[in-house]
């Protein structure tokens, strides 16, 4: 039942805890694509077992990226703290009049699932010091149609300066030569331009890596190398293999992806880093995160 993109992401979400889907979002994607016998049965059985009697986009939730996007928010609030202020630094547009916008600073999430994260992060960035008097870009991708639909929710449902800095959610494919979807991705936006290179100060891609094909990896690497401006961050969250080992509960579910697509499991690390290299990235910090995942910080090499 898994979305067979090039890519899958939280729309059938597959728990930290390495067990079990997020069932009220399977429940809505079986339901939107059984017959309507079928959709109508399995709402009765969700009744009992899961007391889902409808579901709509605005009641999609994930409970892994609840748990983690405070974690994950403590190591991205140091990176963007300290690319902004390299930003300021270096930027020449400097205005006198300290209420005007001084410097612009854009987010790419690559899987962006229902938009927990999304909207849980920029909430948490306007409060930065250093993010005043800069105009916030944040722009949620997910190929899940109905995933997409449910960031849309969070949008509507929060206050007007959020909704100001959050970008509508659109469709991003990845593959061996970068975006599948050009024709999809920022058509005719000022704020994400396809062919527009070196414009994006940090992309954020969690949980995507072994819930997807290799050739999803290297698609990530080859738009970060594309689209960030130089030295700026590439953030990856999720499990890894070092040196070929993981902890049990890491191999045991690397198993299971595998079972369920050949192409998906934990990556190696060392396989990811050389990747990066490989299209001008480089590995700055990996920091050691709950549930056994690792938050990996690469860095665009100036050319």
């Amino acid at each position: 039942c898994f979305v067979p993109n090039y890519y899958t992401t939280r729309s059938t979400q597959i728990e930290e805890t390495h067990a079990q889907f997020d069932l009220a979002k399977l429940s809505l994607l079986l339901s939107s694509s059984l017959s309507s016998s079928s959709s109508t049965l399995f709402q009765k059985i969700s009744k009992r077992t899961l007391t889902v009697t409808q579901m709509t986009p605005i009641h999609m939730d994930s409970p892994s990226a609840q748990r983690n996007k405070e974690p994950i928010w403590s190591i991205l609030a140091k990176v963007i703290s300290n690319n902004s202020n390299s930003n300021n630094n270096n930027n020449n547009n400097t205005n006198n009049n300290e209420n005007e916008v001084q410097t612009t600073f854009k987010v790419l999430e690559i899987a962006a699932g229902v938009g927990v994260h999304t909207l849980h992060f920029i909430t948490e960035m306007q409060k930065l010091d250093t993010m005043k008097n800069t105009k916030i870009t944040w722009i949620p991708t997910d190929p899940d149609e109905t995933s997409r639909m449910a960031i849309q929710e969070r949008i509507k449902s929060s206050s007007d300066e959020i909704q100001q800095c959050i970008h509508s959610p659109f469709s991003l494919l990845l593959g061996n030569e970068g975006i599948l979807n050009k024709e999809e991705y920022g058509a005719g936006d000022v704020d994400v331009d396809v062919e527009e290179e070196n414009q994006i100060d940090l992309i954020t891609c969690i949980n995507m890596i072994h819930i997807s094909p290799w050739e999803a990896t290297i698609g990530l690497f080859t738009v970060a190398s594309q689209k960030l401006k130089d030295d700026g961050i590439l953030y990856c969250y999720g499990p890894y293999k070092v040196g070929g080992q993981a902890v049990e509960s890491n191999l045991n579910f690397d198993a299971s992806l595998k079972s369920r697509n050949s192409s998906w499991g934990i990556r190696d690390l060392e396989s990811v880093v050389a990747l990066a290299e490989e299209s001008g990235m480089k590995l700055e910090e990996t920091i050691e995160m709950p549930a056994n995942n690792l938050s990996l910080i690469f860095r665009r090499v100036q050319k």
